[in-house]
């Protein structure tokens, strides 16, 4: 998730700190294909982060059905 993370944090950083008024064409494609990157980054955050909390919710449920004692 960290990689994910890290690859979200840099192409949001690229894409923010573009001059928009200033950009030329092929500047513009660049900040789109950074966008598509970080869109990308934030699916595989989100879904990974799904996935723990999905199987911190098993876990949990399967603690609670085990008969304490």
């Amino acid at each position: 998730m960290d990689e994910a993370q890290a690859t979200l944090q840099e192409a949001l950083d690229a894409a923010c700190t573009a001059d928009v008024e200033r950009l030329d064409t092929g500047e513009m494609i660049r900040i789109e294909e950074v966008l598509a990157i970080a869109n990308d980054a934030a699916k595989r955050v989100v879904s990974m982060k799904r996935r723990i909390r999905r199987d911190q919710d098993a876990s949990r449920e399967s603690s609670e059905e085990q008969p304490s004692g």
